[in-house]
């Protein structure tokens, strides 16, 4: 079983694999009228919401679980991409 360490982060765990996954998507992410997921400027010019995103995504091998907060328009559209199986 993979175990979390608290000292992990988007940029520890590069090049890692995790059987489970679990990231958050704040106020910081929006899609575009292209349809594009984007990501609101980093307060660290060296990071970038959407990279840091990508990083912990694809580091599940077998689930991942993304949780949405603070962020009602961006659910509506990931919900409306699933197909609406879980909200109402």
């Amino acid at each position: 079983m993979d175990r979390y360490s608290e000292k992990d982060n988007s940029h520890k765990v590069i090049g890692k694999e995790y059987d489970k996954v679990i990231t958050f998507i704040g106020s910081e992410f929006y899609y575009g009228e292209d349809g594009i997921l984007n990501g609101s400027e980093h307060p660290n010019p060296d990071y970038i919401y959407k990279q840091l995103l990508f990083q912990n995504i694809t580091r599940a091998r077998e689930k991942l679980c993304i949780v949405v907060f603070d962020n009602i328009p961006l659910f509506e559209k990931l919900i409306s991409i699933k197909g609406g199986l879980y909200y109402k």
